[in-house]
C-alpha cells in the first residue's frame, strides 16, 4: 500500500485502485497485488519460471513487452 500511496493513489478509493496494475515476474508480485487489492500482470520472460507465474494467480499474462502494451491500451 505504501507504493500506491507514494504515487498519489488513495488506497481507500476503489476507483483509484481499479486504475492500477502490478506487473511482475515472481509469485510475490501477484501476492502483493492481491494484498493491495489491485489487478496484476505476470510476465513470462522475467526471473520466475512460466510454471511459477501461471500458478501464482496473476489477473493477466504477457509473454513480451509488446503484449504488455496491448493489454494496457
Amino acid at each position: 500500500n505504501w507504493s500506491l500511496s507514494s504515487v498519489g493513489v488513495d488506497i481507500n478509493d476503489p476507483a483509484q485502485r481499479a486504475k492500477c496494475i502490478m506487473i511482475g515476474d515472481r509469485k510475490y508480485d501477484a501476492e502483493g497485488a492481491k494484498i493491495c487489492g489491485v489487478d496484476s500482470m505476470g510476465v513470462l520472460y522475467g526471473h520466475g519460471t512460466e510454471e511459477e507465474i501461471y500458478a501464482s494467480g496473476f489477473t493477466v499474462y504477457a509473454s513480451s513487452v509488446s503484449d504488455i502494451a496491448k493489454i494496457l491500451i
